[in-house]
């Protein structure tokens, strides 16, 4: 990803507005929704994790866009459409890029050995963002019990300022939103 954004920063810059144009979510907190009256399906559980950055900007400096991959624990799915796409009720900008990014969200579910993933870009809007949360993802829970944020991780992390260059001071953090 680094290597791409270094060739083709304002090639991929393009490619990622006009995808997060077709794209946005919403989200919300951690609940467990009670099955009704004389219904005997058990009641939904969800998660929700908030994604942060942290560390230092140069002076003048915002976030112009990032992306990450949330991996789930084995008893943690997302929520997707008929097509297979990202449900628009499982990501949405928070913090300090609530109101003013864009998602594209991309999910792999598990299969086999392999944990399930969720692939996130986010572009702010033309005066970037400051380190903060940026991101809520609502996780459907399964019947083993609700995760704590450890359960889960982040890789491929690759934040860019308004310009397109890598900012290679911040790292990616996580932690599971309570109601």
């Amino acid at each position: 990803m680094k290597m791409l954004l270094k060739r083709y920063p304002k090639e991929l810059a393009l490619l990622v507005v006009l995808g997060l144009a077709l794209s946005a979510g919403c989200g919300g907190g951690v609940t467990t929704t009670p099955a009704g009256p004389g219904n005997t399906t058990p009641a939904e559980q969800k998660a929700v994790i908030a994604l942060n950055t942290s560390g230092s900007l140069s002076s003048g400096t915002t976030i112009g866009g990032l992306g990450v991959t949330l991996n789930l624990p084995d008893n943690v799915t997302i929520k997707t459409d008929a097509s297979g796409n990202v449900d628009s009720s499982v990501v949405t900008a928070s913090g300090v890029a609530a109101g003013q990014a864009t998602v594209i969200t991309l999910y792999t579910g598990p299969s086999g050995s392999v944990a399930a993933k969720l692939h996130i870009a986010l572009a702010s809007g033309s005066a970037g963002m400051p380190v903060g949360e940026f991101a809520k993802i609502t996780c459907s829970v399964g019947t083993d019990g609700m995760p704590a944020a450890s359960d889960f991780s982040l890789s491929e992390f690759s934040p860019v300022d308004t310009n397109g260059a890598v900012i290679p001071s911040l790292t990616a953090g996580l932690s599971t939103v309570t109601p």
